[in-house]
């Protein structure tokens, strides 16, 4: 039913199948139909292969009634993709197109929890404003971009051409799509992964806003040199900006969210991928080099 065209029945059945199921049960349904490739994951099912309003409306209204874990709540990660997990445009401390070290792990450290006893997995989903189409050729490009970066479970909600236009047009698309995942997945918290040249900070301060309730934390990967002030008047937010992922994964087991050994993880696999990295000039290396032991010492590491 979510390949193809949808019609009347199948918007009936699509409901009547979510309806069925209920607690544990229904959030191990949608956690497997949000893994699915393409554009065919729930986000592409709910809002956009089930056309008729009436019919989604009744869908989320169960999901909201009847979606619950067993025991604490746990937070889905969610993620940008340039600048935050890959260096891109603005990320120039590392070679262009590398996978920026510790960010892997400390998305794993996410997923583990605060005890390193998830009670789901999986729960990583990346929101870009590339642009999607109607086959998902641009979800599974950036899924095969990911995937070869040591990603193996994970979700990708997109944009559209439109919103590349501005900065502000590229945000309000990814908190359009975060507040589609909010309603889809009302039984965990989330915690939103951006960097600081794209429109990031407003879509953190905006979902902070909208669903400050279930937002356990925003981290911001700077890369444009942030003046102390502005950190401040984030950090009052819930908003925090890191500059390595050590420092993230620190902040976090702060807030609850990765356990001690996750932050320990992050580090290891920071510094194994420095050791690896093909830097362009010594300098650049030292930077960041020099930004992790900072971290890993006000963390006690």
């Amino acid at each position: 039913m979510q390949e193809g065209h949808t019609d009347e029945v199948m918007e009936a059945a699509i409901r009547d199948i979510l309806l069925s199921h209920a607690g544990n049960d229904l959030s191990h349904l949608k956690n497997t139909i949000n893994l699915a490739k393409g554009r065919h994951d729930l986000e592409g099912l709910v809002f956009s292969d089930v056309d008729d309003e009436g019919i989604r409306e009744e869908i989320l209204a169960h999901f909201a009634a009847s979606s619950s874990l067993d025991g604490e709540r746990q937070a889905k990660a969610l993620s940008d993709i340039d600048d935050t997990a890959l260096a891109k445009i603005h990320e120039d401390r590392y070679p262009k197109g590398s996978v920026i070290p510790g960010v892997l792990e400390f998305y794993e450290a996410l997923d583990l929890g605060p005890r390193d006893e998830p009670i789901s997995r999986g729960d990583l989903t990346f929101v870009t404003a590339r642009p999607s189409d109607a086959l998902g050729l641009m979800k599974g490009h950036s899924r095969e971009t990911l995937t070869k970066a040591g990603l193996a479970d994970m979700s990708i909600m997109t944009g559209s051409i439109f919103n590349l236009a501005t900065h502000d047009s590229m945000a309000a698309k990814k908190v359009e799509n975060i507040d589609h995942y909010a309603k889809l997945y009302p039984e965990y918290d989330l915690v939103f992964i951006g960097d600081s040249g794209q429109g990031d900070i407003a879509v953190g301060e905006a979902i902070v806003e909208a669903h400050g309730d279930v937002v356990r934390a925003v981290f911001i990967h700077d890369v444009v040199a942030m003046a102390p002030a502005e950190r401040e008047r984030l950090a009052a937010k819930n908003i925090w900006v890191i500059d390595t992922y050590v420092g993230a994964a620190a902040k976090a087991r702060e807030l609850g969210l990765v356990s001690p050994a996750g932050v320990e993880r992050v580090l290891a696999e920071t510094n194994r991928l420095l050791d690896e990295m093909a830097w362009e000039t010594p300098e650049q290396e030292q930077t960041i080099r020099s930004l992790v032991q900072r971290d890993a010492a006000a963390a006690g590491l």
